[in-house]
């Protein structure tokens, strides 16, 4: 199918979408208890209440009813603060802006997201699609991506590296299977040699200069002399392929063989040639990747499992494990840290991620990938993923209730002998949660549809359709619209209790965990000394009172601000001097380190003829604490956003700077009052910056040390609460899209009572095949 917008679109009329889907969606703030709900309910289903509408809701909700028997089980009902669902992953279309794409940040999907396609896969089957949809099957919905760009500041000059990846025959989300230990070997070999060939033109006297490692390989590699200096270094990442095919478990004499490929390497290529970036850059990624199998190797990690190694810090890891300094201070290394957000309180001072969870990640990522190493969606998040998988759980019967921000959560008791019912509600006594407490921020109009329909796909608003709501008008020119979408400031709105008993049975706790500790203190007790001094409570021990693990693990959960800005482009960006194409970018300036190119999405966004934009790109970074609210967070992105577009955009679009004229002026601008005119103001307020302040937004950490306070799904300590998230002991234990899946498939799992297979979710991964 073409990428063009709809007919009415492609001639620019700028005519606002028609309505949303007709959905069948019950007001969404029909949240207290009544007779006539109590009467028409089921009685033979569990009534689950599900606090968040992310991806990992989503996936509990998707978990508990893509059966048949499970639909007859549970009646799930999702929550959700404001109009849209998605979490950090929501996005919007900007009505007033050519109905641009607006996201939480830049999001890309990697290969190696089993759990998620195949979520999404399934999703898509089973999702209305308006006839002469630009896509209509997640084959269409994503763009593979092959090249990553590093950048590296070597004696004060900034230079470009990128790394190809090589496209493979399968698919992610389908036929999926465990990886074995000598599978990833003969991989990192073939990427390895595939990365040489890049270069050795350039150095292709290496060999005849430096034939002595020869003789240090002998032992492990049965080649001649001559051989081995016709064919150079590129042989020996072919042997190392070879090896792991016939060697298999012998993994001492491997280590062995690795600690000597990694010796050859900084002495007959790193030392001699480390002025050249190519040759720099090819070696801080073949040390990364031989350190990290020399580790795997040492620590046992497939005996143990990679969580051993998670009270200590990756790059520390890598340090006791024999990596240099010179590779340790590398864009490959560092590309880690940025792409994880891995620095305590925004501060690019202070990185710090566990290695076990690191090691898992990058071996999944590097090299167990299905397709291509990356996936650019062909549209926004929002209508690319949430929409698609919100559509599919309408049809197979969950309830969403927007609008409705969770404030507190309480326990209560249930007495002895007497079933369900409940005894006292009190904050901190109880074994069960009693009530849930919302904020209802705005009542409907009869049914609501949160749904618009742009360039032929069903997308998210980036405001509220106040249309649709009680007193529109009067919220239109009062409402806090971020407070009402992030869910933070003061609650707007009416307080309405949910009670055990009457309005649910269970509940999936699947909020972010930087919201946690607010919502949650109705659950336990004032904290005791003990807790307060950092004590370690295990998740399956009880008090005479409550249990306490999930109290310390939100106590120990560490989360960042981070921020994002897109910008608009009146030329095409390869006309600018970007000469990457579509790569992912990163390791680049602080603190907005990465950067791509997603002009491709330009076509998905409805611009009046004769005044669309050329290129966009997307923008991110951590961002340090404090900020005092989000005014002040907001304010400080579009200042980095200024001073980073005035300063630092040379090495992007040098074209701009060979010209002469100021990159402000390459800005676009709908209204056109500043197409050439170097109008600055005007130029920068048309983008689109956004600063993750709220508690909710704030990207989730795992520090050295967090992972051992992590809860799986049924660690909190009450018996119908259970837990969904990134922040969950959920087999990857990651800030990112494939972690939050996992964590609800894990939680809908529990509640199930199911078996389901969720694949790379055991601590102990790999095996030696």
């Amino acid at each position: 199918m073409g990428y063009g917008g709809t007919q009415e679109n492609q001639e620019g009329e700028g005519s606002r979408p028609g309505p949303g889907p007709s959905l069948s969606t019950p007001d969404s703030t029909s949240t207290s208890s009544t007779a006539s709900a109590q009467e028409h309910r089921d009685p033979r289903k569990r009534r689950v209440l599900i606090l968040g509408g992310g991806l990992a809701g989503l996936a509990t909700a998707y978990g508990l009813s893509r059966t048949q028997e499970l639909r007859d089980a549970f009646e799930v009902t999702v929550l959700q603060a404001g109009w849209r669902l998605g979490g950090k992953c929501a996005s919007g279309r900007n009505e007033h802006m050519g109905y641009r794409i607006e996201e939480h940040g830049l999001h890309v999907w990697f290969g190696c997201y089993d759990n998620a396609f195949a979520l999404l896969r399934d999703c898509y089957g089973v999702a209305d699609w308006i006839e002469g949809a630009p896509f209509s099957t997640i084959d269409e919905a994503f763009l593979p991506d092959d090249e990553v760009v590093l950048w590296d500041l070597f004696d004060g000059k900034w230079t470009a590296c990128p790394a190809r990846y090589r496209r493979n025959d399968e698919s992610p989300g389908i036929d999926i299977y465990e990886h074995d230990f000598w599978t990833l070997v003969r991989n990192m070999a073939r990427h390895l040699e595939e990365a040489w060939s890049d270069i050795s033109h350039v150095h292709a006297d290496v060999g005849d200069m430096h034939a002595g490692w020869i003789a240090r390989l002998g032992q492990w590699m049965d080649l001649k002399a001559e051989e081995a200096k016709k064919s150079g270094l590129g042989l020996l990442f072919h042997r190392l392929s070879d090896f792991a095919h016939t060697r298999t478990g012998q993994t001492s004499s491997f280590c062995k063989f690795l600690e000597a490929i990694r010796e050859v390497l900084d002495e007959h290529l790193y030392r001699p040639y480390a002025g050249d970036p190519k040759v720099r850059h090819f070696c801080a990624r073949a040390e990364t990747m031989i350190t990290m199998f020399i580790g795997l190797i040492s620590d046992e990690v497939l005996s143990k499992g990679f969580s051993q190694l998670d009270d200590e810090d990756f790059r520390q890891w890598l340090r006791r494990h024999g990596a240099s300094e010179s590779t340790l201070t590398s864009p490959w290394v560092r590309a880690w840290y940025d792409g994880a957000f891995a620095y305590l309180g925004g501060d690019k001072a202070k990185p710090n991620v566990a290695a076990g969870a690191s090691l898992k990640a990058i071996l999944r990522q590097q090299l167990a990938y299905r397709g291509a190493f990356a996936w650019k969606m062909a549209a926004g998040m929002g209508e690319t993923v949430i929409a698609p998988i919100y559509l599919a759980l309408k049809r197979r019967g969950v309830e969403f209730r927007f609008y409705s921000q969770v404030t507190d959560l309480v326990a209560a008791k249930v007495e002895p002998g007497l079933g369900d019912v409940v005894g006292k509600v009190e904050p901190g006594l109880g074994d069960v949660v009693g009530k849930v407490i919302l904020n209802v921020q705005a009542r409907t109009e009869g049914q609501f549809d949160p749904l618009i329909q742009v360039g032929g796909l069903w997308c998210w608003p980036s405001e509220p359709d106040f249309s649709q709501l009680v007193d529109g008008e009067t919220l239109r020119q009062s409402a806090d619209i971020q407070a009402m979408d992030f869910g933070s400031g003061e609650p707007m709105g009416v307080p309405v209790e949910l009670n055990y008993g009457e309005d649910f049975d269970d509940v999936v706790l699947a909020i972010s965990v930087g919201a946690l500790d607010t919502i949650c203190a109705g659950l336990w007790p004032p904290a005791t000394a003990e807790a307060s001094k950092g004590a370690t409570f295990a998740s399956n021990t009880r008090d005479a009172v409550v249990d306490r693990a999930m109290e310390l693990m939100i106590a120990k959960s560490e989360t960042t601000m981070t921020q994002s800005f897109q910008v608009w482009t009146r030329r095409k960006t390869a006309d600018l001097g970007w000469a990457y194409g579509p790569s992912l970018t990163s390791t680049y300036v602080e603190p907005v380190d990465t950067y791509c190119d997603m002009s491709h999405l330009i076509a998905r966004e409805v611009w009046t003829s004769g005044a669309s934009p050329g290129g966009v790109g997307y923008f991110c970074g951590v961002m340090p604490d404090p900020q005092p609210n989000q005014q002040s967070a907001s304010e400080r992105v579009k200042s980095t956003m200024t001073e980073f577009l005035e300063s630092n955009m040379g090495q992007y679009w040098p074209a701009v700077s060979a010209e002469g004229v100021s990159f402000n002026q390459e800005l676009f601008d709908p209204d056109g009052s500043d197409n050439g005119n170097g109008n600055k103001s005007a130029s920068v307020s048309a983008q689109y910056w956004r600063a993750n302040w709220a508690p909710t937004e704030r990207y989730v950490l795992t520090p050295a040390g967090s992972t051992r306070f992590r809860l799986g799904p049924s660690g909190s300590g009450f018996s119908n609460l259970y837990l969904a998230g990134d922040w969950t002991a959920n087999g990857l234990n990651l800030g990112c899209v494939e972690a939050a899946v996992m964590s609800g498939l894990e939680a809908a799992r529990v509640l199930s009572g199911s078996h389901a297979y969720i694949p790379a979710e055991s601590d102990r991964w790999l095996s030696l095949g």
